[in-house]
């Protein structure tokens, strides 16, 4: 379930929030699934993927 929160949370984000939340992410240094999740958003983002 948290997972599937946390995925709806990162679509919402802009590029530039979703760099500034990896960032921080990797400086608190996060489970590694949750920066994973960052960069797949990111990528998506990036490239208009569904």
């Amino acid at each position: 379930m948290k997972t599937n929160w946390n995925e709806n949370i990162m679509k919402k984000l802009s590029i530039a929030q979703l760099l500034e939340t990896l960032n921080k992410a990797i400086e608190l240094n996060l489970q590694q699934d949750f920066i994973d999740l960052i960069v797949y958003e990111l990528d998506r983002k990036q490239f208009k993927i569904n």
